[in-house]
């Protein structure tokens, strides 16, 4: 009985902050929003190869993926976006008697886009799916260390996004989210890492702020 005479309060204090959030406006139109997200695309593997010259290791980590994104809502049902992320990555070694080298490589997309929230939603919805569509440069970065000798170089082409999710409000300023889409790019004249493109589905999530 003095458990139940405890835990009364509690459930009260849970229902009314419920009732609150549920009540609150959550309209987009002419409101700001951060997001941070982190997610997985293609695979990942590390390998490791002793020859009779010296050792040679290799990481590659193409299977991580991570994204900022700005948003401001012109419509209910319609915002504009800005994001920067990163895509895979490549780090390498090799060392002998006679050599040591070092190379790591990443892919930056710098992208614009809408995001099209689906069945126009009502200020008080707080599940709400969209889609999303967005266009730029995706830079490949690499930088190549060796015995005598630092080198560092970039290179970016063109592409475009395309990708659908769900965001999950907790309240008028935070939400939680997860995405699936689709990167679609220009080869690179000169590979970056292993990779003359970084074409492939993702998978991610996170959580945002809005203001």
């Amino acid at each position: 009985m003095k458990i139940l005479t405890r835990a009364f309060p509690t459930v009260l204090f849970l229902l009314a902050t419920s009732q609150l959030i549920f009540a609150q406006d959550l309209t987009l139109r002419g409101r700001s929003g951060l997001e941070l997200s982190f997610g997985f695309w293609g695979g990942s593997n590390a390998s490791k190869t002793i020859t009779s010259s010296g050792v040679q290791q290799e990481a590659v980590s193409s299977g991580f993926t991570g994204s900022m994104l700005y948003s401001y809502g012109m419509r209910e049902h319609l915002a504009i976006t800005l994001s920067i992320g990163f895509l895979g990555g490549k780090a390498s070694s090799t060392m002998s008697p006679t050599e040591f080298h070092q190379q790591a490589s990443t892919v930056v997309p710098v992208l614009v886009g809408v995001r099209y929230y689906i069945a126009e939603p009502t200020p008080d919805d707080m599940v709400r799916l969209f889609l999303a569509a967005s266009v730029g440069s995706f830079v490949g970065l690499e930088a190549t260390n060796a015995e005598l000798r630092q080198e560092a170089r970039s290179e970016s082409t063109f592409g475009t996004h395309v990708g659908a999710g769900i965001d999950f409000f907790l309240s008028t300023h935070f939400k939680l989210l997860a995405t699936a889409g689709y990167n679609l790019m220009s080869d690179f004249k000169t590979p970056v890492g292993a990779r003359a493109n970084y074409n492939g589905g993702y998978l991610s999530a996170g959580f945002g702020y809005v203001f």
